[in-house]
């Protein structure tokens, strides 16, 4: 079978259900793959579930320094030709994984292969808001887009050896936008496939008032990397606005504070300041396991 020659990487907090179903869809979607689960230091028992029941993945704990962290963690840890990278809250199925393998195996040009993402009810997922056209259209082929969502991506080892690692300044949310935006910029064509997988969404992150702040800081510092001067200048002035107001009239204690914190972040251009605590390391340089292709 081709996934003997795939990693499946799995980043993980305080998602124990949906991360024990994740692994059990695995199980018989990919039983020859290579399976690795980093948990950033989960309080719900992730990680020894995943050391009992499921003794043929590989189990790395690390700290919590948020998504692109623990992501990268897997990455090093990887040994196979192909990654799979998946939110513990999403459930593939062996067509999903044999397309994505095939469309990489037989597409010199496409870099990143993704698959519809699906609510449980059937539905269309709708992501990235309203903006994001390929959710509005049918996918009978291969399609085209600017960014795939890191809830599950399938890429080369190669491809992501050239692009380099996610970037550990976001701790949550606008990872995907960074990395595909310097994929793109590599000449890496990404592609939406005609398969579908079960993604639940927010399973192990219930949107807070410092998650809210980090979306949006992480927003301002994602333009900074990529867009002119001007346009982050406006989004910044637009976001400390929206934060002077919150501060003064949302009436949930928490989120005022949030709200202060946000406009102090966004008048001395401080993007690179997380609510969370992040791991310090930007983009960092990769220990990659060897090669599996090197000295053939």
């Amino acid at each position: 079978m081709i996934a003997h020659q795939l990693s499946i990487l799995i980043p993980s907090y305080n998602g124990r259900a949906y991360l024990h179903r994740c692994l059990e869809a695995l199980r018989l979607a990919a039983p020859h793959a290579e399976v690795i689960v980093v948990d950033g230091s989960s309080t719900d028992g992730s990680a020894d579930m995943v050391e009992d029941e499921f003794p043929e993945v590989r189990l790395s704990r690390v700290p919590n320094h948020g998504w692109a962290h623990a992501s990268n963690r897997a990455a090093e840890l990887a040994t196979r030709d192909y990654y799979l990278f998946l939110n513990s809250d999403a459930f593939v199925t062996t067509e999903a994984i044999e397309t994505m393998l095939s469309r990489l195996m037989h597409s010199h040009q496409t870099g990143v292969a993704a698959p519809m993402l699906m609510n449980e009810d059937g539905t269309r997922q709708k992501l990235f808001g309203a903006w994001y056209w390929p959710v509005w259209r049918p996918v009978t082929r291969p399609l085209s887009v600017p960014v795939v969502s890191g809830a599950c991506f399938m890429t080369t080892r190669r491809c992501f050896e050239r692009v380099g690692a996610f970037d550990e300044t976001f701790f949550l949310y606008n990872e995907e936008f960074d990395w595909c935006s310097r994929a793109r910029a590599l000449g890496y064509r990404l592609e939406i496939l005609p398969t579908e997988i079960v993604h639940v969404g927010g399973g192990s992150t219930a949107r807070s008032a410092l998650l809210e702040q980090e979306a949006q800081r992480g927003f301002v510092y994602l333009s900074e990397k990529h867009w002119p001067e001007w346009v982050t200048r406006g989004l910044r002035e637009v976001v400390r606005v929206e934060a002077w107001l919150g501060k003064h009239i949302d009436p949930r204690p928490r989120h005022r504070i949030m709200w202060g914190s946000l406009e102090s972040t966004m008048r001395r251009k401080a993007y690179g300041e997380s609510p969370f605590e992040l791991s310090g390391r930007g983009v960092p340089r990769l220990n990659f396991s060897p090669d599996p292709q090197a000295g053939q």
